[in-house]
């Protein structure tokens, strides 16, 4: 069986074509999931602890012991000294303190014994019992450094892989564990990144869990049958710099991921055609269409030719962008949500760390991430300082950058006003974003596709096909017809066009 697979940024679906019918694959009721992955912390085992590879640090541990050990001796043997000089020059000093024979009277000698016995003597251990407290010691520290590997993607252990949890569950069980473990959040946005092997290679293999998991998904709701193949969706450009090396780095991943999943024949359909495939086999008259496939994080326009007797679209010219919702969801993020945190307040004439506001809305990216969370906030006021720190702390980012995207999607339902109540800052508050904001932080993204668009307007066809999650949003249909008033704007109303061409064209390889 062969599926169609559109891995998206922000939601992946998965879909099957069968006897002229198109199947979803629903993950909790619902025909797509968030791409999220979560690695459970790492619980490493004392039996896996090998003393014989660990000889360097028992036998440093061991000379510790030693060296403590004559040290406490000496110092016990020092303070008992100090004690009886101390009550001897009592002694000397009090006619009573000495007898007839010149020793220290029996009252000093009570003084000096009770003396004695408060100082701790030393205990001493056999060579047998240093040799067992070293190797504890060796193996706690051991146990300790391996607990230590918990969100280093570098470190991630087989246990942990078959434990991952995908979608929103993944995001609900990274928040709810106080931030233990690992979350990869949006994991297509590394895949063009220039990752050294150490990083690549577990990327692929926890792709490849999250790959496995929605195999087994599929063949659940196909008993009996099992996933061989699959058509994966891809972007145009998978990176900024929309160049060939970046894009055969994120194929690379993504086909190994695949083959770690257990599908050994692994095929690519850029997103645009597959967003058209329906339409192109419907069609006995070939038509020349751009598509406009608008997502969570890219934005693909590609000229094709659909219908007719070809058995896939025609392309003719493709350009894919890194623009999407989750750059509306930014933008509403810094815009409606940080003031509440001090955006825009003023610290000795100076606005107070606004990169770091981008750098906390910014929860794609792990190294703005970081940023924020070592961000030194000690000149910002009351209550921003506390209000900030809570927002460094389990994940919390994450947590506001989901009001923002839900916002986002009441707000271009027509709403005038989104209201969330934040609950995790050590206060319970209500913060509105006006329809105001959202105008603001659609029409940044409305002013780029506007570029984006105009780069096709000399080009010949006579259809625009809108497509993407994205393609609903206020004004973007308005903005491709004024951008082309003489074309027929097509707009879907479906979210799933991606994975329905994929699923078709698999069926038919």
């Amino acid at each position: 069986m062969k599926i169609g697979f559109d891995f998206g940024t922000s939601f992946s679906a998965l879909a099957v074509y069968r006897d002229g019918e198109i199947h979803r694959i629903m993950f909790d009721g619902e025909p797509q999931f968030r791409t999220a992955i979560y690695f459970p912390p790492y619980a490493p085992s004392a039996d896996f602890f090998n003393a014989d590879d660990h000889q360097t640090e028992i036998a440093s541990i061991r000379s510790a012991l030693i060296r403590s050990e004559t040290e406490a001796k000496e110092n016990y043997s020092d303070r008992v000294r100090e004690e009886r000089v101390r009550v001897t020059s009592q002694a000397r000093n009090d006619p009573a303190g000495y007898n007839a024979d010149r020793q220290l009277s029996a009252k000093y000698q009570r003084m000096l014994s009770d003396a004695i016995i408060r100082i701790p003597e030393p205990v001493e251990t056999t060579r047998a019992d240093k040799d067992k407290q070293a190797i504890e010691t060796a193996r706690r520290q051991w146990l300790e450094s391996e607990a230590g590997k918990d969100r280093v993607l570098g470190n991630l252990e087989e246990s942990q892989l078959e434990g991952a949890l995908f979608g929103n569950e993944a995001v609900d069980a990274y928040l709810n564990n106080d931030r233990k473990g690992l979350l990869l959040y949006n994991p297509k946005a590394f895949l063009a990144h220039d990752l050294s092997s150490r990083l690549s290679a577990p990327l692929e293999r926890a792709i490849g869990s999250l790959f496995r998991k929605v195999v087994g998904a599929v063949e659940e709701q196909f008993q009996g049958e099992q996933v061989t193949g699959v058509v994966i969706g891809r972007p145009v450009n998978f990176g900024k710099k929309q160049s060939d090396v970046e894009n055969d780095r994120a194929i690379s991943i993504i086909t190994h991921a695949a083959e770690l999943a257990g599908m050994s024949n692994v095929s690519f359909m850029y997103e645009p055609s597959a967003a058209s495939y329906q339409f192109h086999v419907s069609q006995d008259t070939p038509r020349k269409v751009l598509v406009v496939d608008l997502g969570g994080g890219t934005a693909d326009l590609s000229l094709v030719t659909l219908g007719g007797a070809e058995p896939a679209p025609i392309p003719h010219r493709q350009q894919g962008y890194l623009l999407g919702g989750n750059d509306v969801d930014r933008e509403l993020n810094k815009k409606g949500y940080m003031p509440f945190f001090g955006k825009g307040q003023e610290v000795r004439g100076i606005p107070a760390l606004n990169s770091y506001f981008a750098y906390a809305a910014n929860v794609q990216h792990i190294e703005y991430q970081k940023k924020f969370i070592e961000a030194d906030l000690r000149l910002v006021p009351e209550p921003f300082r506390e209000r900030l720190n809570h927002l460094k702390k389990s994940g919390n980012t994450i947590r506001l950058n989901r009001l923002a995207e839900e916002s986002k999607i009441e707000l271009g339902r027509q709403e005038s006003r989104s209201r969330k109540v934040i609950d995790f800052i050590g206060e319970e508050r209500g913060v509105d974003i006006d329809g105001a904001i959202y105008a603001d932080a659609m029409a940044r993204y409305l002013e780029k596709l506007k570029v984006l668009l105009q780069e096709f307007s000399d080009e010949d066809f006579d259809m625009v096909s809108l497509t993407g999650g994205m393609s609903r949003a206020k004004g973007v249909k308005e903005l491709v017809e004024r951008v082309f008033p003489d074309k027929d704007v097509q707009s879907s109303e479906s979210t799933l066009d991606v994975v329905s061409g994929l699923a078709i064209y698999a069926a038919q390889q």
